[in-house]
């Protein structure tokens, strides 16, 4: 079997794992917890190929937009852009999407700041 299909097989369980951890947990500041870490994570670990790691990062940065509330989703999808751009392998650097990711972050942002239970908040202090 080549290392390829090796660690397409390895990647595919942390896939499914985080689909059915953050499923399982109903409260959503569990759920932005068990985000922030597996997005974490993935920031340190360099053992998957290209392809593999680049999955798992679409994989935490859609799971992040999906959030509840829209707060959570602006920090967790723009905290995804760091997954872009990793110091140390010049190959693990993507201008591009972090560029996207801090764009949707900023969609968010304004898409939370026009909500009323936004400027209820606000208004309240």
């Amino acid at each position: 079997m080549s290392f390829s299909r090796r660690a397409s097989r390895v990647c595919q369980p942390p896939e499914t794992e985080c689909r059915a951890l953050l499923s399982r947990l109903a409260d959503s500041k569990a759920q932005v917890t068990a985000l922030q870490l597996i997005i974490g994570s993935l920031q340190r670990c360099t053992v998957f190929g290209n392809e593999n790691r680049a999955s798992l990062v679409s994989k935490a940065t859609g799971y992040s937009a999906k959030l509840l509330k829209k707060p959570d989703q602006c920090r967790a999808v723009y905290t995804c852009a760091h997954l872009f751009w990793h110091d140390t392998e010049e190959a693990l650097c993507d201008s591009d999407s972090v560029l996207l990711c801090l764009k949707r972050a900023l969609k968010i942002a304004n898409a939370a700041q026009a909500s009323p239970a936004f400027n209820l908040c606000t208004h309240a202090r």
